[in-house]
């Protein structure tokens, strides 16, 4: 390769990173928007009652009288807790959980990101950078454990059944897995693609 190519290739470089950002980035929303549209498709036609469905319905002072309780849902067929004519109401929108979900599905994008960015920073770079890359792996596990964290105070809040949370766990990996991995993948290719026309 001569050196005008190798001119053009790297004059092209900064515009191909904030193309590949941008690229990154929509495949990380399409991908919270996907398991976001999956949640909400399964609280629907599922319709499993919460564990606080009862106090959500009728106050936290409320007592079930044992004619309308059985194992966590409400009998009563007139009361505010069953499922309208657009679908089941919030306090039966138990199964999967979104919150749980979406915060996976963005904990994942967010530590490949920036796990990515570590490696870019720590290639053929000085100290410093190599320090600055260290520091995004440590940022990448504190925003893995806060996406996790997230789905243990559904539970811890009464607001989801454990198998709720790792339901939303799941379709957040597989929503993450399916598109932004791939993605990233591509990516890569490229960029390091473009790094070998310059260097050669």
């Amino acid at each position: 390769m001569d050196e005008s190519e190798k001119e053009e290739a790297a004059g092209h470089e900064p515009l191909s990173g904030v193309l590949s950002a941008v690229r990154l980035f929509l495949a990380g929303v399409c991908a919270v928007v996907f398991c976001l549209s999956l949640c909400l498709l399964f609280k629907y036609y599922i319709a499993w009652p919460r564990p606080d469905e009862i106090h959500r319905c009728f106050g936290p002072d409320f007592v079930t009288p044992p004619e309308l309780y059985n194992n966590g849902v409400i009998n009563d067929a007139d009361s505010q807790c069953q499922s309208s004519e657009l679908g089941p109401k919030v306090s039966r929108q138990s199964f999967p959980s979104g919150h749980s979900a979406s915060s996976l599905c963005s904990s994942l994008f967010l530590t490949m990101y920036l796990v990515w960015r570590s490696y870019l920073f720590a290639k053929g770079r000085g100290a410093w950078w190599r320090v600055l890359g260290h520091f995004l792996h440590f940022l990448a596990l504190i925003v893995l454990f806060t996406g996790l964290s997230i789905g243990v105070s559904r539970i811890y809040d009464n607001r989801h059944h454990p198998w709720d949370v790792v339901a939303g766990w799941a379709i957040g990996s597989i929503s993450f897995s399916a598109i932004c991995i791939p993605t990233a993948f591509a990516i890569h290719d490229d960029y390091f693609a473009r790094l070998l026309v310059v260097t050669s």
